[in-house]
């Protein structure tokens, strides 16, 4: 979204139909989770801010993890030390633990190496998780893992999900929706560069798949 106030309705609608739900917005800092507080009140959030100046409206901003309170679980923050991921691992009596893992990986205004430096922490952080919880990876990742030509930065990322067996939702099959998840202003491009990344033995779970559309980006 393009400004919180912008798409207050739009995300309201959005979490009435959510139980967890992964934000990463340029928007999102220190001085706008107030309002992220505010509009998810019947969530708990928790959120990391980029401490990046350079370009900001490029690849930085916050990442929030929601976590509707009615699900009783219990929640535990993992503190990543970086800040431009946050993690939480979530426990149920009689379930399965569950570990959620939000990113905004840096634009273009970032080399490859560094972007693949940032890329590694989340695989350091799945590394760990994975061993005792069923963990899910989603957010921004800055990098088109559909186009023929690919970059070391998308290569990188299909490298990791093929050898930790996981299914990139967005282009999991019988997914209604656009197969995009940024446009341009101009509306001159379109690209899947934000992806949410599930376990393999999950994907039979699921009764139905959508991405939703929205003005410039589309959230899912």
């Amino acid at each position: 979204m393009r400004g919180a106030m912008y798409g207050t309705s739009y995300f309201e609608n959005l979490l009435n139909d959510s139980d967890i739900c992964i934000v990463t917005e340029h928007w999102l800092n220190r001085t706008n989770i107030t309002f992220l507080y505010e509009l998810a009140n019947d969530f708990q959030v928790f959120s990391c801010f980029s401490s990046c100046s350079v370009n900001s409206n490029r690849g930085s901003g916050g990442v929030a993890i929601l976590v509707r309170k009615k699900l009783v679980f219990k929640t535990h923050n993992l503190f990543v030390d970086n800040d431009r991921f946050c993690a939480v691992k979530l426990s149920k009596h009689g379930y399965e633990s569950l570990c959620i893992i939000g990113t905004l990986l840096p634009s273009t205004n970032y080399s490859a190496e560094e972007y693949i430096q940032y890329f590694q922490t989340v695989c350091s952080i799945y590394d760990r998780m994975s061993v005792d919880c069923v963990t899910v990876i989603g957010g921004d990742f800055n990098t088109d893992i559909t186009v023929t030509s690919l970059s070391s930065k998308s290569k990188n990322v299909i490298d990791f999900i093929t050898k930790n067996n996981l299914s990139p939702v967005p282009l999991m099959s019988g997914r209604k929706g656009p197969d995009f998840t940024f446009r341009s202003k101009d509306m001159t491009r379109k690209t899947m560069i934000d992806y949410i990344f599930i376990p393999e033995f999950f994907c039979n779970g699921f009764r139905s798949l959508s991405c939703f559309d929205f003005r410039y980006e589309v959230a899912m």
